[in-house]
């Protein structure tokens, strides 16, 4: 790897932390171990109780500069701080549980500099239980060359129906910033991050996904995704609805909460509506939005839409499997994507008998439709 000289690009490491002294000095040193060394490490504290900040202040690098809350700001207002400080060219966000590759801020600083256009990338993750051993961690963390995974077209279609946006890995440039006034909304909790990242797409930036995992996410039971459930998924759908509209600006309210209902697939035990004319209606005109405005991997689209057809017709037809089919197999763009009616059979066969299961035995870890209409 390289070794980076102290006038190569400034890159500003936003660690907010909070309760943190488990994992802080893992984390802080994968960060002081990077092989682009021209960084400045801002940390905010947010009155931590344990010994979050007596850890943090045992390092002896002038690169780390750590801000003490008089007061307790929350996850969003502790991080707007943070940027509010920071002063490089370029942003890495860094979690305060989580480990980064030491190749992590020079391979991606690579792909930025080298796409004068692009704003900013995220990386994979590789996830790990708090008992994994370090020696497995540092294994599945690339220290390789970056590898485009998606670019912007491609990340667009993925977003629509799926999260390839991981909030820990990013990096992007500084100046996308001054056009927002708070980076993270502070009303939410949990899906800031997603929602800031839908603002990004808004301004139509130039976005790439690495294939690399540059980062180890750890799983524990503290973890802000997991802290409130309920606020999680009131969350999540305010997410979904900001990505579809960043991304469809032709979306009509009927089409934002359908498209929730079809996206939350695996979660929703079924849904009884008249659906099945949206549906065919609302695909067919994301294509031929698409085919007028060009914003989107057509190839992908296509396979991403006709994948889905065949999740949202299961799901709206749970109690008609020919009527599922022939949904399926209505919008001509698709078929050449399309599934055999075998295959969407035994999908809709294992629907029905969850469905049966849920009825007589209960599961509440489903959702019911009815619920998510409410949200």
């Amino acid at each position: 790897m390289s070794k980076d000289s102290l006038t190569s690009p400034l890159i500003s490491v936003i660690l907010p932390t909070y309760n943190g002294e488990k994992y802080i000095a893992e984390t802080l040193e994968s960060v002081l171990n990077q092989t682009h060394k021209n960084l400045e490490i801002i940390i905010t504290d947010d009155c931590s109780k344990d010994k979050t900040v007596e850890i943090i202040k045992s390092y002896n690098d002038a690169r780390i500069k750590l801000y003490e809350n008089e007061n307790n700001l929350g996850i969003a207002n502790n991080t707007n701080k943070a940027l509010s400080l920071a002063t490089g060219e370029f942003i890495m966000m860094q979690d305060h549980d989580d480990i980064s590759s030491p190749y992590r801020a020079e391979g991606m600083l690579k792909v930025l500099l080298e796409n004068k256009d692009l704003i900013g990338l995220n990386s994979r993750m590789f996830y790990f239980q708090t008992d994994v051993s370090r020696e497995e961690i540092d294994k599945n963390l690339s220290v390789s060359e970056p590898i485009i995974d998606l670019n912007e077209k491609q990340l667009a279609v993925g977003n629509l129906f799926d999260v390839n946006f991981f909030h820990p890995t990013i990096m992007y440039r500084s100046s996308i910033l001054q056009s927002l006034d708070t980076p993270y909304t502070p009303e939410l909790k949990v899906t800031a991050d997603s929602i800031l990242f839908a603002r990004f797409m808004g301004l139509k930036a130039k976005w790439y996904v690495l294939k690399n995992n540059y980062v180890a996410y750890r799983l524990h039971p503290t973890n802000t995704s997991k802290v409130d459930i309920n606020v999680n998924y009131r969350e999540d759908i305010i997410m979904i609805e900001h990505l579809v509209k960043a991304t469809l600006p032709f979306v009509t309210k009927e089409d934002i909460a359908n498209h929730i209902i079809g996206r939350k697939h695996d979660k929703v035990l079924s849904y009884i509506g008249k659906t099945n004319k949206w549906i065919v209606d609302y695909y067919k005109r994301i294509i031929q939005y698409n085919i007028d405005n060009d914003v989107l991997d057509h190839e992908m689209l296509l396979k991403t839409l006709a994948l889905n057809l065949k999740y949202f017709t299961n799901l709206s037809n749970v109690l008609r499997p020919f009527n599922s089919l022939k949904v399926y197999r209505s919008i001509d763009e698709l078929k050449p994507y399309l599934e055999s009616n075998t295959s969407v059979l035994y999908d809709w066969q294992k629907r029905f008998f969850r469905a049966i299961n849920w009825y007589f035995v209960g599961d509440r870890r489903l959702l019911r439709t009815k619920e998510i209409s409410k949200k």
